[in-house]
């Protein structure tokens, strides 16, 4: 079966993992059944593909998985060159060419598309003759990989079945969410976190000031209030089951993969749960098994640094979509080459033997990068990043902003080729060349590497993935199998660490955040998640250093603010949240 497939036999099976969901919370019994279930579904079809890639050293699957990027490659190639839609007064002729046109390479790419999936069907006999083990984890195994003070955290969104008599049965679904808690010592509890539409509602009120192009008075008001709601209605009856525990490992369904922990009311008024947990995400449970310590420090032997990219002229790249002229267009980034100097500057310092490779300029290309990755410990991505959703209540693009997204359009519909069978192609990285779609000798480039062209390589050498870019935490949702985007691309490639972002992060800012990040990985020696912790903390402790009263440190931020009413002079004016700075990046993986 091609991963699509994979995904639609999954989902015929939901419905007998959400019977043992719904027995386990009304009779508050058989946990261990209902966990062991989730584990055999929810993120079975991510695991399956990564396991796949880990077969690159054979002939037969690395001669597939050559094909695949190969298809890849010209997919992204196919929608980049997309016919521009015609002027207002172009006449008949010309909208009947472009149609023409533009109806004969989506063929072309659906055609593309059928050819990736027969070659993942391969790929999938490949692994069945070879007796891949695929075997969900048991309960004692997760157990015994937890350290005492760790919990794993496992999110599921479901149909509540109700039972003859209930007030709900017979009527539309009701579709809840909740929590398996899973702890080296106690039982595996189940929580029922309430109504799904309820708890996105609430998400995505209180992320709004976070990723708006324009902040008003109101905004940041119903965010605090969602805040409130989230901390209560929420939080406390996760954290009712975690006593004594410091390290809070997420394993994310539904909207709960763009949600910011870090970010969330802490223990004590005015502080964030940054300050009383350190929070991982964790792309499946099976993840654990072969992890090794997080706490400890990683000497890293060789690092891929790929920023300061050369973009290209200032023309427009074509995206596509619903409609024929949707486009993108990276502007120079010049806090990235900041980056990068910082990092040389401290192997330096220190002393270390870690051999650095740079891509710059017209030479961070894509094919470079897939090039160079595999022979690389860690990769520093500095790049705009992006991702194309359906609508707008996640983000809203500000073109020409000072951010690291490529310049998207306000409204943004999404081609159903692409929602539905090729989600790979909705996000991708900016890389040179991509304001030109340049054709260069050996091949044809267009400067964005998709998600879909990552997960089609083999990079099981390389630990850990740094993507100092917009939106590459965020991708489309597919039920059981998280977000469909750059970080979930890099883990199904063989990557054990990915640290991404929630929304549009700010240029300077976030130049700043990975000076601090590397100055605790390397020059201090901290594990990957204590040296992304602290330099939050350390954004945190600055933004309360500057202001004055700000309700759970609100502090300025270099952003569009409008109030919504008449201006008084003795007010001030709207700021954003101070965790829009520092909680955008979280660490997916072994931490």
């Amino acid at each position: 079966q091609s991963a699509r497939q994979q995904i639609w036999h999954q989902n015929e099976l939901r419905s007998h993992l959400f019977a043992f969901i719904t027995h386990a919370i009304r009779t508050s019994s058989n946990e261990t059944a209902a966990v062991k279930r989730l584990w055999e579904w929810k993120q079975s079809v991510t695991r399956r593909q990564a396991a796949y890639r880990k077969l690159s050293s054979e002939p037969e699957a690395a001669d597939l998985l050559q094909q695949l990027a190969e298809l890849a490659g010209n997919a992204s190639l196919l929608l980049h060159s997309m016919p521009q839609s015609p002027i207002d007064n172009a006449g008949a002729e010309v909208r009947k060419r472009f149609t023409a046109e533009r109806l004969s390479r989506m063929e072309r790419l659906r055609e593309l598309n059928r050819m990736q999936e027969n070659i993942e069907q391969q790929l999938a006999a490949a692994a069945k003759k070879r007796g891949l083990d695929l075997e969900a984890p048991e309960l004692q195994q997760i157990r015994q990989a937890l350290p005492e003070e760790t919990a794993l955290v496992e999110f599921v969104k479901y149909v509540h079945i109700a039972a003859a008599g209930e007030p709900s049965a017979g009527q539309k679904p009701d579709v809840r969410y909740a929590a398996c808690i899973v702890t080296a010592k106690a039982k595996p509890v189940v929580v029922d976190l309430g109504a799904s539409r309820k708890l996105e509602d609430s998400i995505i009120r209180f992320r709004r000031p976070f990723t708006a192009k324009t902040v008003t008075n109101e905004m940041l008001t119903d965010s605090e209030r969602a805040a409130g709601q989230l901390r209560s209605e929420f939080w406390r009856p996760l954290q009712n089951h975690l006593p004594g525990i410091e390290t809070v490992l997420i394993s994310p369904d539904g909207a709960i993969g763009i949600l910011p922990f870090a970010a969330l009311p802490g223990s004590v008024p005015e502080t964030y749960l940054l300050e009383d947990y350190r929070f991982a995400m964790l792309p499946a449970a099976a993840a654990l098994l072969d992890s090794d310590d997080g706490d400890q420090a990683i000497g890293y032997a060789s690092m891929l640094l790929v920023g300061d990219v050369d973009y290209g002229a200032t023309s427009e790249l074509q995206l596509a979509s619903s409609e024929p002229d949707r486009s993108i267009y990276a502007k120079p980034l010049p806090g990235t080459s900041r980056e990068l100097e910082a990092i040389r500057r401290m192997r330096d310092a220190q002393r270390l033997t870690t051999k650095l490779t740079s891509l710059t300029a017209d030479q961070a290309t894509e094919s470079n990068l897939l090039k160079l990755a595999p022979n690389h410990q860690l990769l520093h991505i500095a790049t705009h990043g992006f991702f194309q959703s359906q609508t707008d209540d996640f983000d809203a693009a500000a073109p020409g902003s000072s951010t690291r997204p490529a310049s998207l359009p306000e409204q943004n519909p999404v081609d159903p080729l692409l929602r539905n069978f090729m989600p790979g192609y909705l996000s991708g990285l900016a890389l040179a060349g991509c304001n030109t779609r340049s054709q260069r000798s050996g091949g044809s480039i267009d400067g964005v590497l998709h998600s879909a062209e990552v997960e089609s390589n083999s990079l099981e050498n390389v630990d850990t993935v740094v993507l100092s870019a917009c939106e590459t935490a965020l991708g489309q949702e597919i039920g059981g199998e998280g977000l469909i985007g750059l970080q979930r691309a890099f883990h199904v490639a063989g990557v054990d660490t990915v640290i991404a972002s929630l929304w549009k992060v700010d240029d300077q800012a976030t130049a700043s955040f990975m000076e601090k990040f590397y100055t605790n990985l390397l020059q201090h020696r901290m594990g990957k998640l204590d040296a992304l912790r602290d330099a939050q903390l350390q954004m945190l402790k600055q933004h309360r250093a500057k202001m004055d009263q700000n309700p759970r440190g609100l502090g300025a931020k270099p952003s569009k603010i409008q109030a919504t009413k008449p201006a008084v002079k003795s007010a001030s004016p709207p700021r954003v949240p101070a965790a829009a700075y520092w909680a955008a990046f979280q660490l997916s993986g072994h931490w």
